[in-house]
């Protein structure tokens, strides 16, 4: 169930998506380049030319590394 899934940070999969609205654009630089997450529908997210189910994955997908993806996206309340 979304409700029950976490992050690393304690803060629930749907905590996430609900303080983000649908084509919210988030961007974040790392590594000398810009990187840009479009929210998308039903809680999903574009990065890249692919979809994402959560900011965590894509995260690790650009820095190598775990992190939170709404620490590492500047995202949490």
């Amino acid at each position: 169930d979304l409700a029950e899934s976490t992050g690393g940070d304690g803060t629930t999969l749907a905590d996430e998506r609900r303080c983000l609205g649908h084509g919210t654009q988030i961007l974040r630089e790392w590594g000398g380049q810009t990187h840009r997450v479009t929210v998308e529908a039903e809680g999903r997210y574009l990065y890249n030319g692919q979809t994402w189910s959560s900011l965590s994955a894509i995260a690790r997908a650009i820095t190598g590394a775990r992190w939170s993806g709404p620490r590492f996206f500047g995202t949490r309340s």
